[in-house]
């Protein structure tokens, strides 16, 4: 996972509770899904998914999560000009 990208997913593995996410791990998420559609970076669902998975978060829980990625880059990319 690129650089800075991947360092921010690293609080979210290692600060959540993997069975359900605090507000502040959302907020963390969110800026994720962010930061890759700000910059650009080209990072799929499953590329997600492949990393959360790799650090041992639940199947059931990555798969939400790649969902909600791949949900929140549409959105920004519909509501705003950048690519997605």
């Amino acid at each position: 996972m690129p650089g800075k990208l991947g360092q921010s997913v690293k609080p979210i593995v290692f600060a959540a509770d993997l069975s359900h996410l605090h507000p502040y791990d959302w907020m963390r998420f969110y800026d994720i899904i962010h930061h890759a559609h700000r910059y650009r970076i080209k990072m799929r669902p499953e590329d997600l998914a492949k990393e959360l998975a790799a650090r041992g978060v639940a199947a059931k829980m990555v798969a939400e999560l790649a969902h909600l990625y791949d949900f929140g880059r549409s959105l920004l990319a519909r509501h705003f000009t950048w690519e997605r």
